[in-house]
């Protein structure tokens, strides 16, 4: 047995065991076969809040930064032995649950309350346990908690993803509406969102945005950069600069789906992108426990 990080194994068949627990055996009668094939791994950052209200209002001002999440993550090419041609397909996974979307458009905590209890009357959720959304707030823990990465390959990527996710929310959360409006276009349709989502997932950084209505289009790529200059100066504040730096890193060099397929390309063999990512989580391990006191 060994460990590595990426949001899907790049070879395993198997099907995922339930766990014996009474909510692991409602998912799987509620949803069929769908419980034995979702063997996905992703980064969640949970980013803490002030009031529920406020968790609303970041929320919504994130949504349209989802596509920037999901490309800089992007980390699961392969599934079940095949090249998948997506740069995460993950979400192509989890999109066949009922709960796993984009977060509604809800503007205040009241709003939110009034879903849940509809949900729960419903019998759709018990709890927010069961609303996967790829943002969603937390009560228990009084945090909005960002679920659309993957699973990061090495701790220096997850640094820089917990930091880019950080300074972003927190930037997002003080910076004034038409400063947030002109690098991030607000209220755009649920189709336009939804695409942005998945061309994102497809293409990694190589994506294009959609920005408008009309159909304007710019370049993913400088969409996250544009993203990391504007929260740099929050990063300062929130004690992330080092983390921001790395997330620039990240952007400036391979991404973790391309480090998968060139691993690939090298053996045409699914197993040696196993060795690699074994490897990748092994080396940063050992670069971290050498900074250590």
């Amino acid at each position: 047995m060994d460990a590595c990080g990426s949001g899907t194994h790049p070879f395993c068949r198997r099907l995922a065991l339930i766990t014996p627990m009474p909510r692991y055996q409602r998912i799987e009668k509620h949803v069929g076969h769908l419980a034995h094939t979702q063997i996905t791994f992703s980064t969640h950052v949970h980013v803490g809040m002030k009031s529920g209200d406020e968790a609303m209002r970041v929320m919504s001002l994130l949504a349209p930064a989802l596509p920037a999440f999901v490309a800089l993550s992007a980390n699961s090419p392969f599934w079940r032995g095949h090249e998948t041609g997506h740069a995460a397909y993950r979400h192509r996974i989890l999109a066949a649950t009922p709960s796993y979307s984009l977060p509604p458009n809800l503007r205040t905590w009241a709003e939110f309350e009034d879903l849940m209890s509809a949900a729960q009357h419903a019998g759709v959720a018990r709890s927010i346990k069961d609303i996967h959304w790829d943002i969603r707030p937390h009560p228990d823990f009084g945090t909005l908690e960002i679920r659309a990465m993957d699973a990061a390959s090495d701790l220096t990527t997850l640094h820089a993803l917990v930091a880019f996710t950080r300074s972003l929310a927190l930037c997002l959360r003080d910076a004034p509406v038409e400063d947030v409006g002109a690098i991030l276009p607000p209220n755009l349709p649920h189709w336009i969102a939804k695409e942005n989502r998945f061309r994102a997932a497809h293409l990694g950084l190589a994506a294009d945005y959609i920005i408008d209505v009309k159909g304007n289009l710019r370049p993913l790529r400088e969409l996250v950069a544009e993203l990391i200059d504007f929260c740099s100066p929050t990063a300062a504040s929130a004690g992330e600069a080092a983390g921001l730096e790395l997330a620039k890193n990240l952007l400036a060099g391979a991404a973790g789906y391309e480090r998968q397929l060139q691993a690939y390309e090298e053996s045409h063999s699914p197993h040696s992108v196993v060795h690699m990512l074994t490897d990748a989580l092994k080396s940063s391990w050992n670069e971290e426990a050498s900074t250590l006191p």
